[in-house]
């Protein structure tokens, strides 16, 4: 990865759209001890998981910051679940794991 080559040495968050959301990159960032953030393109694949499982939703505890003067009642509220995930594949020739 280029940016790898320009940035000083350490850990590193690459925070990106929907376009870095894919195995190979995800796996690429991984073998070289970094973290992502990205959003995750909602594929006709990721529709269907969401719509098997979300059953699974719960109240979450969040609100958008402007909203903290408001009463509970008042705030937006969200519901959400995690699932689980293992991505494996190789980068440079070495096997990764990605979970």
């Amino acid at each position: 990865m280029r940016v790898g080559r320009l940035l000083p040495r350490g850990e590193r968050l690459y925070l990106a759209d929907t376009k870095l959301d894919t195995p190979a990159n995800l796996l690429a960032i991984a073998a070289r001890k970094g973290q992502f953030l990205c959003g995750g393109a909602f594929s006709p694949q990721l529709k269907e998981r969401f719509l098997r499982l979300r059953h699974k939703l719960r109240p979450i505890a969040y609100w958008p910051k402007s909203q903290d003067g408001r009463a509970p009642q008042e705030r937006d509220h969200y519901k959400g679940f995690e699932v689980p995930e293992l991505l494996e594949g190789r980068v440079d020739g070495r096997k990764v794991r990605l979970r």
